[in-house]
């Protein structure tokens, strides 16, 4: 199945040339070109640079005085999965019934038609690690959307991109309230070693289903293992295939997250999502090489975990040397995504770091920068044309390119606009 979704999007998306000329170009791969030409066809960028010959062929699209960066990746959103918060019945970010969920695939709920889409779009966020809520310990496996398209096979650019575990006080708040487990952070970190120790034997068993397969000496009692769906889904993990994301805000629950993956061997894979107290120990995450996916930005202290939150916390992670990206954690307010990268830059984050943590940073997270992220020939088209600086709330997003097609229709805001004008 995954293989048919790739399929489907390494098949031309746009036949039309299109050349965006005179821009200013944020190409988030190399200095900036004051002015330059972007030239995409067949849902690629097929060049890029200050003398980029255009062919005649093509619709040209002055963007004098304007600039071009990469779209925009939320790297934490829940869009799609809930329309209206208070109606039960649009609501699928999370299965509520049992704290161990690894097999739910955030493809089997997301609803490509979410008016927050078209709103979302209109910023300039143009794709995004779509997430299951933060409620189960461990919570389901993301995928990498485009915010265009009708059907899920037209906006699924990677149906799996990481395996997301919820530590500290939201599992807690779920399951011990009704009197399960887990109803301490011991009970959420017993959890995540006894699913891990599950996988691990389960792997054991299918190996040694198949070696004796392989030699062609099946007895009885080599059968095949019974299926198991829910370790069926950490397995990716151990083998390092992808990434495991750990929501987690205070630092202990950070250190247990690091601690857990090294005694299994995929502290490699480890990535922290949230982090609002990483800044504390910034000098481990880096030496470690463990990235954090921050945010949102302006988190406050509002519970008792996120009591050390700062605006700074992004500078002093990049600071230290820690890879970051930064995240909206939303579903209907998923556009702020630029400010909470410009509140970053407000507090200490370089300009061009603001940008790199909602572009290529999250493809290098999520393992996809060889095919988008940044504005080079041969990746996926996905481009934006602004009036001045997106980061700043004022700026107007004059042209949005997904897959090298330009998205021109109405979002939700408009419509009503104009229904009420």
């Amino acid at each position: 199945m995954f293989a048919l979704f790739f399929l489907l999007l390494s098949s031309p998306a746009f036949s039309e040339t299109i050349a965006i000329t005179n821009a200013k170009i944020y190409t988030m791969a190399g200095p900036v070109i004051e002015k330059g030409t972007v030239l995409m066809r067949d849902g690629k960028i097929q060049e890029v640079g200050s003398n980029v010959s255009v062919p005649a062929d093509s619709r040209v699209i002055d963007a004098s005085g304007k600039s071009v960066f990469p779209g925009f990746i939320d790297a934490n959103c829940h869009i799609g999965l809930s329309e209206v918060t208070q109606v039960t019945a649009t609501v699928d970010s999370s299965e509520s019934v049992d704290p161990v969920t690894p097999q739910m695939r955030v493809t089997d709920a997301f609803f490509p038609e979410s008016f927050a889409i078209g709103v979302t779009r209109s910023n300039g966020v143009v794709a995004g690690i779509v997430s299951p809520a933060d409620e189960n310990v461990f919570a389901g496996m993301s995928s990498l959307i485009e915010f265009s398209g009708k059907r899920i096979d037209e906006v699924v650019l990677k149906p799996v991109t990481a395996l997301h575990v919820t530590m500290g006080e939201a599992p807690k708040a779920k399951y011990g309230e009704a009197n399960k487990a887990p109803s301490t952070r011991m009970g959420t970190a017993a959890l995540i070693r006894q699913t891990l120790v599950k996988a691990r034997e389960y792997e054991e068993q299918w190996k040694r289903y198949e070696k004796k397969k392989s030699e062609k000496k099946p007895k009885d009692e080599d059968k095949s293992p019974e299926r198991d769906m829910k370790l069926d889904a950490v397995l990716d993990v151990l083998a390092g295939k992808i990434p495991l994301v750990v929501s987690a805000h205070r630092v202990d629950d950070i250190l247990t997250a690091i601690r857990i993956a090294e005694e299994f061997g995929i502290k490699k894979n480890l990535v922290i999502n949230h982090g609002t107290n990483a800044y504390k120990i910034a000098d481990i995450l880096a030496r470690e090489k463990i990235p954090v996916i921050l945010g949102p930005v302006t988190t406050q202290p509002d519970s008792m975990e996120t009591l050390g939150a700062n605006y700074e916390s992004a500078m002093q992670l990049h600071k230290a040397g820690v890879l970051i990206a930064i995240q909206s954690n939303e579903t209907h307010n998923a556009r702020n995504l630029p400010y909470e990268a410009a509140l970053a830059v407000a507090n200490g984050l370089p300009y061009e770091e603001a940008l790199k943590a909602i572009t290529t940073n999250v493809a290098k997270i999520f393992r996809f920068d060889q095919t988008a992220g940044t504005i080079e020939a041969g990746k996926r088209a996905n481009v934006i044309v602004a009036e001045g600086d997106p980061l700043e709330p004022r700026t107007r997003i004059s042209n949005v390119f997904i897959g090298g097609q330009e998205i021109t229709e109405p979002n939700y805001h408009e419509q009503l606009y104009e229904e009420m004008n």
